[in-house]
């Protein structure tokens, strides 16, 4: 038995009622498992020990895609694909821009991709690139998002404990491997963001316009798919007589295949 999103019963109810709740699920005889956010376990790790021992014990953490992992670019492959055309990557690494900008959440990734589409759009564009994940991290409906993004980033290259967001920080060790993949990540993505400053602050006038000009002679334009030619208009003889045509051969009874 599955109980998904537990963590919304602890609106304005206490850490003792949630914990009889969870228990009295779980006593009734098909074995229970309950999905929970952050919030909810900070909460009942504050309970007795015979308690946090039940409810604890086994705990299984969902963690987001690591960065640059198969899983993470496949998912950016699918939201580019079933886009439309709608979202056009170019030559930079959109799946890392978009990483950066969202941490590996999905949620925040969708409503990222939502908010890149309005600020194409008022740049009278009809499909994303890079630039709108930018514009669209920026913007003042992304702030809220933008802000916990920004203090996961914070958490990992620092390893500090945060009292003040503990929804955002995960109760339990993670694995070496998601944290060290994580950090290397983020600390590049520094690295890179300090290199390119140094370099376009040490840029003359003439020279920005010139690497402006490049970048822009560089960007990969998509081609649109060629539409199917118009259908032949056909007089009301021509019609009967195709439809007729297409009758008889479906009426037509078809040879069984050999068995191979």
């Amino acid at each position: 038995m599955l109980l998904d999103e537990t963590q919304f019963i602890n609106t304005g109810l206490a850490a003792a009622k949630i914990t009889d709740i969870l228990l009295t699920l779980a006593s009734i005889g098909p074995p229970a498992v309950y999905v929970c956010n952050y919030s909810l376990v900070h909460k009942l790790f504050g309970r007795n020990s015979e308690d946090k021992q039940r409810l604890l014990s086994q705990p299984r953490i969902m963690l987001p895609d690591l960065p640059g992992s198969k899983d993470w670019t496949d998912y950016v492959d699918e939201c580019v694909r079933v886009s439309g055309d709608a979202v056009r990557p170019g030559l930079a690494d959109f799946a890392a821009e978009l990483y950066r900008c969202t941490f590996g959440i999905k949620r925040l990734a969708v409503q990222l991709l939502k908010q890149a589409y309005i600020e194409c759009r008022n740049d009278r564009r009809h499909w994303i690139e890079l630039r709108d994940l930018c514009s669209a991290y920026r913007s003042v409906a992304y702030t809220s998002n933008a802000s916990e993004v920004e203090e996961l980033q914070t958490q990992t290259l620092g390893n500090r404990q945060s009292k003040q967001r503990l929804d955002l920080k995960c109760p339990f060790e993670l694995p070496a491997a998601y944290r060290s993949n994580v950090v290397e990540f983020a600390r590049a993505e520094r690295e890179q963001g300090v290199i390119a400053k140094v370099f376009d602050s040490s840029l003359t006038e003439s020279e920005r316009s010139a690497k402006k000009h490049l970048e822009e002679a560089a960007e990969i334009v998509v081609k649109k798919p060629s539409r199917r030619p118009a259908a032949k208009t056909l007089s009301k003889d021509e019609e009967a007589k195709a439809f007729f045509e297409r009758l008889d051969l479906a009426s037509k009874p078809r040879r069984p295949k050999s068995p191979s």
